[in-house]
């Protein structure tokens, strides 16, 4: 159960990892396509798509890395009690590193640009 537990943590840390570089790596693609940073002020042109996809990404291999060592540190503190409880509190405590970095990069474009995408 440790072993299980430890590898799906560090793989979720590494997904949202892998998640920033994708958004990055597409920052200059056509924002219809399904893909990236999707929010009412990222989709409204070009260039609002591509700072928040490259700001965006960036916050997103922050957070997973945050959450990476937020795991290591855990599993160092409770290795001697760790149990599925430790390792569903870690689980579920993805979502609000999550939801931190889209509040981040939803205030991030707010501040360059306007309501309607253009540069402030």
């Amino acid at each position: 159960m440790f072993i299980f537990a430890i590898v799906n943590l560090i793989f979720l840390s590494l997904v949202i990892i892998g998640g920033g570089f994708l958004c990055k790596s597409i920052a200059n693609v056509n924002p219809h396509n399904g893909i990236g940073y999707r929010t009412k002020l990222s989709k409204k042109n070009a260039d609002t798509w591509k700072e928040a996809n490259i700001y965006g990404g960036n916050v997103l291999i922050i957070c997973g890395a945050v959450y990476f060592v937020l795991t290591l540190i855990s599993v160092v503190v409770f290795y001697d009690n760790f149990n599925g409880l430790i390792a569903v509190v870690l689980s579920i405590g993805i979502v609000p590193v999550i939801l931190i970095g889209v509040f981040i990069s939803e205030i991030h474009l707010r501040s360059i640009f306007d309501s309607d995408g253009n540069r402030k």
